[in-house]
């Protein structure tokens, strides 16, 4: 975790492309679609270069709490890479898992 507009998005992005990871967002808005501006969610060209999970994935008139993220399946994923001692995190929004 950390400030907005530090970085953290470039990092996900430069590491992606060199290792085999996923970066799964944890932003509680950003999982929202439309909801672009003010979010700080990565924009089209890089979510194609690195594509993140849990981006867009609810309608704004939709509930989503951390409940709703523990059930995810992206999440197991995360948790079973932090079992196995591969889970890599970066100061952001979003972290990084490998898998």
């Amino acid at each position: 975790m950390g400030p907005t507009a530090s970085g953290k998005t470039g990092m996900a992005v430069e590491l992606v492309q060199r290792f085999p990871f996923a970066i799964i967002n944890v932003d509680s808005v950003q999982v929202y679609r439309g909801m672009d501006i003010g979010t700080g969610k990565p924009d089209k060209a890089t979510l194609s270069r690195a594509p993140h999970r849990l981006i867009d994935i609810k309608d704004p008139s939709e509930a989503y709490s951390a409940s709703d993220f523990r059930k995810m399946p992206s999440r197991r994923l995360v948790m079973y890479s932090l079992w196995v001692k591969h889970l890599y995190w970066l100061v952001a929004p979003c972290f990084i898992s490998k898998y």
